[in-house]
């Protein structure tokens, strides 16, 4: 070891990806919000994709649309979900369409930030996103410029490729992704974090820690990933109990912004395993957020994996436990994390009966491969049921 970083595996040839891009340009620090406009300069008409209710509340969207003034015009369309529906974004792309908008901007959590990013395939390529979302297909080139301007430090969108939306009429969620959707723009401002609420505040910050996790022992992985995830993994350790103590702790705050960046740059460029294609069926099927789907599934997703790396695992339970806590482990420190944090949820908590464990486990769709570990269809019933209802 050196630096933090695994080069006897990089050498080794165990990294699947040994580059780093990212197309996003980055804007992080408190009071940037209000200083948004003097990044625009390929922006003239511009149409702000949030939700119904906190952007406002908390004056979010006030003071977005005020540092937006000088602008020739500013649209706004707030009728997004936690759980984002194809449908809301077919409606925000016809609020766009109609005001000629050329640049799109998501103002809330990962769901506001990837509906702007369903909204900007609608609206670069003939108004609708729903037959592209279906079929499978990579974002167009044509897709408008994304601004993400997140106001939770959670999903890590404003810097990743990717956007999870829901297809209600098939009762499916899945991901609309490419390089395209990469944001042009993404400006970090901690300060619209302040007033996130606990449970949203422990549940996202926990997405954090999964996507630290999974992109370092994805087969994608590459020696920056672990960088970054190593760095993540240990500040979430660190800072998010804080926040369980004081929701005022900006320091805190702070960092956990920046470690939810740093893993958008991972989403970007490695990739979420069993755990994210697990979860999009549960959340579809149950309508709850996804980090709480994750806290579900994740101890007995770490009791899976974790002898398939090794190296990653080592790494988690000597954060979560002691400098010589094994891998083998984490699934117990990992369910006691989650406990301490009071998110640790069961599959029955989130209203899943046994009776739906055989409908998830075929509704799991996506690149299997990436994760090192099991994934055939009696290991995903298998870990369905680990999580359904048995305490780690």
């Amino acid at each position: 070891m050196s630096n933090g970083m695994s080069y006897d595996l990089m050498r080794a040839g165990v990294y699947g990806n040994s580059g780093f891009y990212s197309g996003t340009r980055v804007v992080f620090g408190e009071g940037e919000v209000d200083r948004i406009a003097r990044h625009l300069d390929f922006a003239r008409r511009v149409l702000v994709v949030t939700g119904a209710e906190s952007a406002r509340r908390f004056g979010h969207l006030e003071r977005l649309e005020a540092a937006l003034a000088g602008l020739e015009s500013v649209s706004v369309s707030a009728n997004i979900s936690p759980n984002p529906r194809l449908t809301e974004v077919e409606a925000a792309a016809a609020v766009g369409l109609e005001a000629g908008v050329d640049c799109v901007i998501g103002l809330g959590g990962g769901s506001a930030m990837d509906a702007a990013k369903g909204v900007a395939v609608a609206l670069g390529n003939g108004g609708s996103v729903t037959d592209l979302f279906r079929s499978g297909t990579e974002a167009p080139e044509e897709t408008l410029p994304v601004v993400c301007v997140p106001t939770t430090a959670g999903t890590g969108s404003e810097t990743s490729k990717g956007a999870i939306l829901s297809d209600e009429e098939r009762g499916v969620k899945g991901g609309l992704r490419g390089e395209a959707l990469l944001p042009r723009l993404a400006l970090v401002d901690p300060e619209l974090t302040y007033s996130v609420p606990m449970r949203v505040t422990l549940e996202t910050g926990f997405d954090v820690l999964t996507h630290a996790i999974e992109t370092w022992t994805s087969r994608r992985a590459g020696p920056i990933v672990e960088l970054f995830s190593r760095h993540a993994i240990a500040a979430v350790h660190r800072w998010l109990p804080c926040l369980k103590s004081d929701l005022n702790d900006r320091e805190a705050r702070r960092e956990m912004s920046y470690a939810c960046l740093l893993m958008g740059f991972n989403l970007a460029n490695s990739s979420t395993c069993l755990p994210h294609r697990m979860q999009y069926p549960v959340g579809a099927a149950t309508d709850t957020s996804h980090p709480a789907g994750l806290a579900a599934l994740y101890p007995a997703w770490c009791e899976n994996t974790h002898a398939a790396a090794a190296p990653v695992f080592d790494y988690v339970g000597s954060v979560l436990g002691t400098a010589d806590t094994a891998a083998a482990a984490v699934p117990k420190l990992m369910a006691a994390f989650l406990e301490d944090l009071g998110i640790r949820w069961t599959l029955k908590d989130l209203g899943i009966e046994g009776s739906q464990l055989e409908e998830l486990a075929g509704a799991v769709s996506g690149n299997l491969e990436a994760d090192p570990g099991p994934t055939q269809p009696e290991d995903l019933m298998r870990l369905y049921e680990r999580s359904l209802d048995e305490p780690f």
